[in-house]
């Protein structure tokens, strides 16, 4: 790109990449953020003063490293501002707009965070939205990092269970710009090292189980090449699904650096190479190029791939277990569109971010945020039972934020499992039956409203769910009966039979 910008943050937009990154200059000139669009990772287009300290009246001078994170189809950008020193206002602030390249609005009119807590200055945030759909934010110079929880809307942060709300996961060498992905259920934490003036900036990551650590630094992967460039740091990933073909990724790091010819700290230009893995999954050193990288696009269909991450726990990884979770991932690729359309609502997006665990637990399997869990010990007692990867996937997909009676909830599951996915199975009915006795039941009584009445209820139902808006009044608005009425109805038409 051309210019003098740095810390770049790369994201995925539906087919066109962003790139998000500081305005390099003296700090009294790092007062507005431009940024940059792409259809192809090579042929930028520039967008001006997308935020600007006109708009945010608190932030004086070095607003840096903008963290760009979409959400409830609104755009966030956190940005840090006035290299915040104690007793000082600045820090990390956050701007909303309705587009990437905005314009974005102040939403706080103050610092989110401003204080210095645990030795790290409040700048180069990263935010993260976790595989069960919490958003943390890992921040921090002066070489240390925190990382907090944010609110659903993003105007605070939230304790942790132990009441903390600050937790420092400063991994060794650490001085600055975080960033954070997954990858074949790993955490990647990666950070710049050095001093971002100097020659010896790079950048370094970890591997870990959690998000939380520990973060055993494994070493440096963007490092200066003396026949390129020198201080080549502060980067972000970018993960482009199935662009080396179906079901493999192609990786990039988005990176700033300083031509052998310059020597101000301000001379730094945003470069991208691609990001390569060996076998043991750690990452291969990037080579600094003057070519950059091929084309690239982002297909439609593409930029809706899921991202499915399998975990099988150690002591229960087999042949049995790894195969079950290959069906399982089929099955999510297979039903992942059809259930958004039949569980369409406006304005929601259903999350494409999956994980799906394998442990040794009481029970069958259950799904929580972004994550399905499953009993070894059930898929091997049921083999074949994989219509409870579809009912969890309905779950995960049904995201209801108030609380909808449970008959409800796992109705809509049990009717799309056992009246859809799986052959028609009617469970008896006798005068004691009720439509809240068992799931099933609940299923076979909701897939009797969709023959009789009104062949899009299931939709309506999941939407008034997902709405809170839901009652026992609906069944009457939408066929003219009660739900009782409705039962007493089909329960008298099931007994004959």
């Amino acid at each position: 790109m051309p210019g003098w910008y740095a810390d770049p943050e790369v994201s995925l937009f539906g087919d066109t990449y962003w790139i998000f990154p500081t305005y390099s200059a003296k700090y009294e000139e790092q007062i507005f953020f431009d940024c940059f669009s792409s259809k192809n990772l090579v042929d930028w287009t520039k967008h001006e003063r997308i935020l600007d300290s006109n708009e945010v009246k608190w932030a004086k001078r070095a607003m840096w490293a903008p963290s760009v994170i979409e959400k409830d189809g609104k755009y966030y950008l956190f940005f840090g501002a006035n290299d915040v020193h104690p007793n000082e206002v600045g820090g990390i602030g956050v701007a909303v707009a309705d587009k990437p390249q905005g314009p974005y609005k102040d939403l706080l009119g103050k610092p989110l965070i401003n204080d210095i807590v645990n030795g790290a200055q409040p700048i180069d945030q990263f935010v993260f939205k976790d595989t069960d759909g919490t958003y943390y934010m890992i921040y921090g110079g002066w070489r240390h990092c925190n990382i907090v929880k944010l609110n659903n809307d993003f105007t605070g942060i939230v304790p942790f269970d132990d009441g903390l709300n600050y937790k420092e996961i400063t991994p060794e060498g650490y001085a600055e710009g975080p960033c954070v992905f997954i990858r074949n259920g790993k955490y990647y934490f990666m950070w710049s090292e050095g001093g971002w003036t100097g020659p010896n900036y790079a950048v370094a990551y970890a591997i870990s189980d959690s998000l939380f650590g520990p973060h055993k630094r494994i070493g440096r992967v963007i490092e200066q090449d003396a026949n390129v460039a020198r201080g080549a740091g502060h980067h972000s990933v970018l993960r482009v699904p199935n662009a080396a073909g179906p079901g493999k990724d192609k990786w990039y790091a988005i990176y700033h650096r300083r031509p052998l010819d310059k020597t101000a700290a301000e001379h730094r230009a945003t470069c991208i190479e691609e990001m390569r893995f060996n076998e043991d999954g750690t990452i291969k050193p990037i080579k600094l190029t003057f070519e950059g990288v091929a084309p690239q696009t982002v297909s439609a269909q593409k930029s809706d791939a899921l991202n499915i991450t399998v975990v099988i726990e150690p002591d229960v990884k087999n042949d049995h277990v790894e195969a079950w979770a290959e069906k399982s991932r089929q099955l999510f690729i297979e039903w992942h569109p059809k259930l958004s359309k039949l569980l369409a609502s406006p304005g929601f997006e259903p999350t494409r971010e999956i994980r799906l665990r394998f442990k040794k637990m009481d029970g069958v399997a259950y799904a929580a945020g972004n994550e399905i869990v499953v009993s070894t010990d059930w898929i091997t007692r049921a083999p074949d039972d994989h219509g409870l990867i579809v009912h969890e996937l309905v779950h995960l997909i049904q995201s209801y934020r108030r609380r909808v009676p449970s008959w409800v909830t796992e109705g809509i599951a049990d009717y799309i499992r056992f009246f859809i996915y799986e052959k028609p199975a009617i469970p008896r009915v006798t005068e004691r039956s009720k439509y809240t006795d068992s799931y099933r039941v609940t299923g076979a009584f909701f897939n009797w409203i969709v023959v009789n009445h009104d062949k899009d209820f299931i939709t309506k139902l999941n939407a008034v769910c997902r709405e809170g808006k839901y009652s026992d009044g609906f069944f009457k608005d939408i066929t003219g009966k009660t739900v009782d009425e409705l039962w007493s109805d089909y329960a008298q038409e099931a007994m004959k039979k």
